[in-house]
């Protein structure tokens, strides 16, 4: 695996039509591999032109959890609505055990009183681990 820091400029999109209000994705690419995934197109916006680089280069927001922290003590109102983790790649990638920004982002989620749903195809090995602290 190759993991490549990148930075993010906003944290929440806005999601309509879904029955979530927002997502939010801490990884670009996934070691899943799956070949319906839909988000593979999406690399290739990055500058990955092999498709493989999708299951071989994960991109982690390393400033995402901060970005994310900035970006709910501003708002003048709560977020309405709840913050789907995931949705266009699994939030739990092999690298989170070190980085924790699935974690760190839920922590700030839940402490801006924010509804949350994870996607995910991976099994954390100890799941009180998966409570934010």
């Amino acid at each position: 695996m190759d993991y490549r820091s990148h930075s993010t400029k906003s944290a929440l999109q806005r999601v309509r039509g879904m029955p979530f209000a927002w997502s939010l994705n801490p990884y670009r690419g996934c070691r899943h591999a799956c070949l319906y995934c839909y988000a593979r197109i999406y690399h290739s916006y990055l500058g990955f032109a092999d498709p493989a680089d999708f299951d071989r280069v994960i991109l982690h927001k390393s400033d995402l959890p901060t970005t994310l922290r900035r970006e709910l003590k501003s708002r003048s109102s709560p977020l309405g609505g709840e913050v789907a983790i995931g949705t266009a790649t699994d939030p739990y990638q092999p690298l989170e055990a070190k980085e924790r920004l699935t974690r760190r982002c839920i922590a700030a989620l839940l402490e801006a009183g924010a509804a949350v749903s994870i996607t995910t195809k991976s099994v954390p090995s100890d799941l009180s681990k998966t409570t934010p602290r």
